[in-house]
């Protein structure tokens, strides 16, 4: 077998393509690998991988896993763009609603999978590297842009980029979706750019639209139902993953969709910031040697208290802070 893929590579060459590129992320996949066997995890990511193939990208032109997800191309031209862009937006966006199910009659998977992804798509030119006979594989700048457009879309839904599909999305699925801006790192550090998010999906932060510069900005985001967390105790520890260099770099960003009086707020969330230096709800501490946060919960609880936030809505916490 490797004797074969050698021979294919001394034969490959690289041809200049047009591409939509699609990177599909399975949220939830280390875990659901820490408490299941390992024959397990791989007969699912068989089934799911199959599925997801079969059903919804039947017409993809090269396809490969990522360990936890799927990298999926799709040939186009100048003739046939608009129709591939929203057969490809409009299967995506399916395969996101239908995703948590899709194993629901396969007597095979008889343990809890996870029920999100997240999908970045983006589309220009790459490499098809290949023989006369195999597409070996696709490089570019294409396919990183479209997994950094992944990695926003959190905690599931689908990102993808402004310029390349605003003005060739159909009525009816561009509606479907919010205009927004965010840094990609590799793509637009300095500069947010503009991104394409599914309403009620995807959730963009603040800390997505900040430059990104060195030294390096770790993030860790955790998401809780509301009701969860009135019931956590003041003040609440978070630890923190990774050492920082500085304690005062440290931002947490408290968001949940907007509420007012009882009643949500159609396609708008709130945003809370707290910086170690400059608000006393947040401290910094350390723990037989691991580092953590103490968030006191008064003010917030409050809010959420007077505008009637419903047990059932997710309030997401995100860290960040220099390593």
């Amino acid at each position: 077998m490797l004797g074969e893929w050698v021979e294919s590579l001394k034969e490959a060459y690289g041809i200049p393509e047009f591409v939509i590129a699609v990177n599909i992320d399975i949220r939830g996949f280390t875990e659901f690998c820490q408490r299941v066997e390992s024959v397990d995890v791989a007969t699912y990511i068989k089934k799911i991988y199959i599925k997801i193939l079969e059903d919804y990208f039947p017409n993809s032109s090269y396809s490969k896993p990522m360990g936890d997800g799927l990298f999926i191309i799709f040939n186009y031209n100048e003739e046939n763009l608009v129709k591939v862009v929203n057969n490809v937006i409009d299967n995506s966006i399916k395969l996101i609603d239908d995703f948590g199910a899709l194993l629901n009659a396969d007597h095979m998977i008889t343990y809890d999978v996870p029920d999100r992804i997240g999908i970045g798509i983006t589309r220009g030119s790459a490499c098809c590297i290949k023989t006369d006979n195999l597409t070996i594989d696709y490089s570019g700048k294409t396919l990183n842009h479209a997994a950094r457009l992944m990695d926003k879309a959190r905690p599931s839904g689908l990102v993808c980029d402004h310029k390349e599909f605003d003005n060739v999305l159909k009525p009816e699925l561009k509606e479907l979706f919010i205009e927004d801006a965010v840094c990609l790192r590799g793509i637009s550090e300095k500069e947010p750019i503009k991104i394409l998010h599914l309403k009620d999906r995807v959730k963009i932060s603040i800390t997505d639209r900040i430059p990104i510069d060195e030294p390096i900005w770790h993030q860790q985001i955790s998401t809780y139902k509301i009701g969860v967390f009135r019931k956590w105790r003041s003040p609440f520890s978070f630890a923190l993953e990774k050492n920082p260099i500085s304690p005062s770099s440290i931002l947490l960003i408290v968001q949940q969709r907007a509420y007012e009086s009882g009643e949500p707020v159609k396609d708008i969330s709130r945003f809370q910031s707290y910086n170690i230096d400059s608000d006393s709800e947040l401290t910094y501490i350390e723990r037989a040697g691991v580092p953590a946060i103490n968030l006191q919960l008064k003010e917030l609880k409050d809010y959420l208290k007077e505008e009637g936030i419903p047990d059932d809505e997710d309030i997401e916490f995100t860290i960040r802070y220099n390593i």
